[in-house]
């Protein structure tokens, strides 16, 4: 489907349904707490779910019959979180009924406030994704829950939890699941790591021992993160399982982690060496994305202002006791600070080669009204140029590593750049379902949507900063009062405020009003904002969600 081919495409959209909860139902929200939301719809399609398991589900008579039934009752459906309660929900008001429910998140007995926040708002629920039991036949939707540093399992057709996985050492911070292989998925969290689950093994599942490295050399032997891998000898519980209070109960099991703390070293005068941090992350991992094509590279970003892409071994598309395949992996393929110049909130892969990357300021700028802070994002389109070195076909050996990729790499070209506007901590919306990229942005007054083809600038070719380097050469170990540092000094800020230049989207984009008709209405001051937004997989609806739990449905009917 080819939505917003052309700049002088109609706006199709328009409101469907509005769900505002009242203002007496809304609690009262902590100054110091981190206010979310999250939204997404129940991803799979007669269309795109041939892909699914090797077209698993199209090959077999039976299981095709069954996941027909389910595509049918989850057409529509779609999720949405805010603080710990969840809604399952759905866009048509003659679909199934039994699907729609809400379920709230117990809270334990001693639960705390954290420095006087609430509990139900410092542990609310960051993330939420639509996985598959591969276990069963015919497959059960599953709803992964991000709370806290705890992912929870939920089957939303017995509705029921079926797993708790614990092994983060910090908040997750997203979830996301494998595109082609759905009972795998993947979590970044605050402890600056990447977490791999295979939801068919269960969470007390014991790994084998992974081979000892050649005497002398570094690994990292043992269980992902420290897990144990063997039960305790003084455990009581089952032979061959590890007990409960580990990491976790029932479906889901960490496969691996993407993790490099001491990664590199550093020649230092007199023949020594120094450890340097050049593998994993510094800083908290905000995002990630597995690769459309290639089954072993995924991307990840976070608040070191770098993203990174990394190889990690291929999974099974089927869980096998005898070849369980989990890994460490410390070492990315590529890295690089230079795309952005603030924290990367989000990444996502275009196509093969091409990534879409959001990065945010730390400052805050106020709008016409104070009650309306907003922040920049700032969305590069770029395109990682290792990508034909780098992916290799299962079974085949993986390129010998480049040093300057792993650390800081320059094998990427950026192909435009686009600063919008957007209200402190919602999250936007990148959507590949058609044969055009869209990107939707919430905001006080609705839902825009920017088609990245047509209202992103064009690129502008760089000038070599033949004067800059000059002045560079000749102001070196020259006093700052001189006039050829001075001269330095302006070209520089030249420089930078020509790089740093805001470029906006062009006009053209499309509007999608809280009224219906295109009018600017902003949220009551207790709804705040819209806080996420999300397209369902057919691109016929826009689904929205404030930070109080209001839901606005446009549809294109």
């Amino acid at each position: 489907m080819a939505l917003f081919a052309d700049k002088t495409a109609r706006n199709p959209f328009r409101l469907q349904s509005r769900e505002e909860r009242l203002e007496e139902q809304v609690p009262k929200r902590h100054p110091d707490a981190r206010h979310t939301a999250s939204v997404a719809f129940f991803p799979w399609t007669t269309e795109n779910s041939t892909t699914l398991w090797n077209s698993y589900a199209e090959k077999e008579p039976t299981v095709k019959a069954h996941w027909a039934r389910v595509l049918k009752d989850f057409q529509g459906v779609y999720a949405v979180a805010v603080r710990r309660t969840i809604r399952i929900l759905n866009v048509s008001r003659l679909a199934n009924e039994t699907v729609a429910h809400t379920v709230e998140l117990d809270s334990p007995d001693n639960a705390e406030d954290k420095d006087g926040v609430p509990y139900d708002q410092h542990s609310a629920i960051r993330a939420i994704a639509w996985a598959m039991d591969a276990n069963t036949i015919p497959f059960r939707p599953l709803l992964l829950i991000a709370a806290s540093s705890v992912l929870h399992v939920y089957d939303v057709i017995r509705q029921c939890s079926v797993g708790c996985v614990k092994g983060h050492g910090g908040e997750i911070t997203s979830v996301v699941v494998f595109p082609q292989y759905p009972h795998q998925a993947c979590t970044t969290s605050r402890d600056y790591s990447t977490r791999f689950y295979n939801l068919s093994f269960g969470a007390r599942y014991i790994l084998p021992d992974l081979p000892r490295p050649p005497q002398g050399s570094d690994h990292f032997c043992g269980p992902p993160f420290g897990m144990p891998a063997r039960a305790r000898e003084d455990s009581s519980d089952s032979p061959g399982e590890l007990p409960p209070d580990v990491e976790g109960v029932g479906n889901g099991k960490c496969m691996g982690v993407l993790w490099g703390p001491i990664a590199g070293r550093e020649e230092l005068p007199g023949g020594r060496l120094r450890r340097t941090r050049i593998g994993g992350h510094n800083g908290s991992v905000l995002s990630a994305d597995f690769h459309p094509m290639w089954r072993n590279l995924i991307a990840t970003c976070g608040v070191d202002n770098a993203v990174k892409i990394w190889r990690f071994p291929s999974q099974l598309p089927w869980p096998d006791e005898k070849n369980p395949r989990w890994f460490r992996q410390q070492l990315p393929i590529f890295s690089s600070t230079g795309i952005h110049d603030a924290r990367v909130v989000s990444i996502r892969w275009v196509n093969d080669d091409i990534l879409l990357s959001e990065s945010t300021t730390d400052l805050h700028k106020v709008s016409a009204q104070a009650s309306q802070p907003l922040e920049r994002r700032t969305f590069v389109l770029w395109q990682c140029l290792i990508i034909d070195r780098e992916a290799t076909e299962e079974g085949q050996p993986p390129p010998e590593p480049v040093y300057e990729d792993i650390a800081e790499s320059t094998s990427y070209r950026v192909i435009s750049s686009c600063d919008v506007d957007v209200p402190v901590g919602a999250q936007t919306h990148v959507d590949l379902s058609g044969s055009t990229v869209l990107l939707l942005v919430p905001t006080y007054e609705g839902v825009h949507i920017y088609n990245i083809a047509h209202h992103f600038p064009s690129p502008r070719a760089p000038k070599f900063p033949r004067a800059l380097l000059e002045a560079r050469r000749l102001a070196q170990d020259k006093d700052r009062q001189s006039d050829e540092y001075r001269h330095y000094a302006r070209l520089q800020r030249e420089e930078d405020e020509q790089r740093y230049a805001r470029r906006s989207p062009e006009s053209g984009h499309w509007k999608l009003g809280l009224n219906g008709e295109g009018e600017s209405r902003k949220l009551k001051m207790h709804q705040q904002f819209l806080a996420c937004c999300t397209m369902s997989p057919d691109m016929r609806y826009v689904v929205a969600a404030s930070i109080a739990g209001d839901v606005y449905v446009w549809s294109s009917d």
